[in-house]
């Protein structure tokens, strides 16, 4: 085995066990949140215009989706949720505690016989039959060499003419004038108001300590950042887009600001009840060029075309 292969094994346990411990922690992260993500009546408002963007896309193609494959399904959400909608749902997580999360979820939810679960690398896993449509929502960039991974993965999972539905990190970091104003916030009248303390922790990636589980995992820390932009991977797939659409310009750190490291209780109560109406606006302003290209995320729908018929743009 070469060094390269001891390094790429060594990164898949890594990852693996990351997120195993991500999802057994889960209870004390949703007690003391360090992300929006994690207080569920904010996230949900907050999701809410890209969840019904994502629903619309899946109406709109519901005749040619009858078979998915949800690449790094975590708990399995959206297979569930494509389940209950007809679809045969297969999730791949290289977690195996996420996994058995997603399996026991879809026994619950009576789901079950429409889904099924792997513990795998996606580099590595074939589908019985080639998939009408592959989701990533939010994996993607875990991968390394993803721009020549990525095709490879089309090539054996999805079937020609099939869908992808990629929602992944478009922007590292906040706009400029925002960095700013939560530098200066978070110095404003030292941790009277603003929780700096948990606020440093959560983003400072210290892995010395049981915080590491906030940040990043071992593969987004060594490739996101470093890797070629998603952008400019999905423009090299061969797909013919159907659609793009930005989210989470600022939406998501304001809310974090007024509700998650924020000490005053009035101020948590406005943020959580304006959050509707912030996630609204928030998406409107991410049609414009200008703001988008400091957008959060972006998801990607697109028809493939396949290796011989890629086009550029």
């Amino acid at each position: 085995m070469s060094c390269a292969d001891d390094h790429d094994t060594e990164s898949h346990a890594a990852e693996a066990a990351f997120w195993d411990m991500h999802e057994q922690r889960l209870p004390s992260l949703y007690a003391r949140p360090h992300d929006w993500r994690l207080v569920p009546r904010l996230a949900e408002s907050l999701l809410r215009p890209r969840h019904r963007f994502m629903r619309r896309v899946m109406r709109r193609h519901a005749a040619d989706v009858g078979t998915l494959l949800d690449v790094g399904c975590g708990n399995g959400w959206f297979c569930h949720a494509a389940a209950r909608a007809g679809i045969h749902a297969i999730g791949v997580d290289v977690s195996e505690v996420k996994i058995e999360a997603a399996r026991r979820l879809a026994r619950e939810q009576g789901v079950e016989s429409s889904c099924e679960f792997h513990v795998r690398d996606i580099a590595e896993f074939s589908p019985p039959s080639p998939v009408d449509l592959i989701v990533s929502l939010g994996s993607l960039h875990h991968l390394p060499d993803l721009e020549h991974v990525l095709p490879a993965i089309l090539e054996r999972t999805l079937r020609r003419g099939g869908l992808v539905l990629l929602c992944e990190p478009h922007h590292e970091g906040m706009a400029p004038w925002l960095e700013k104003f939560v530098t200066w916030f978070a110095n404003f009248r030292g941790g009277a108001y603003f929780d700096t303390d948990l606020y440093a922790r959560a983003t400072s990636g210290d892995a010395a300590t049981d915080v590491n589980v906030r940040g990043e995992s071992p593969a987004g820390r060594e490739f996101f950042g470093t890797q070629v932009a998603m952008a400019d991977v999905v423009r090299t797939l061969g797909l013919e887009a159907l659609e793009v659409r930005f989210f989470f310009y600022a939406a998501g750190h304001l809310a974090n600001i007024g509700y998650v490291y924020m000490r005053l209780r009035l101020v948590r109560a406005l943020t959580r009840l304006a959050s509707p109406l912030l996630a609204e606006l928030d998406a409107m302003l991410c049609r414009w060029p200008r703001i988008a290209r400091h957008a959060g995320e972006a998801v990607w729908t697109g028809r493939w075309c396949g290796p011989s018929d890629r086009r550029d743009g």
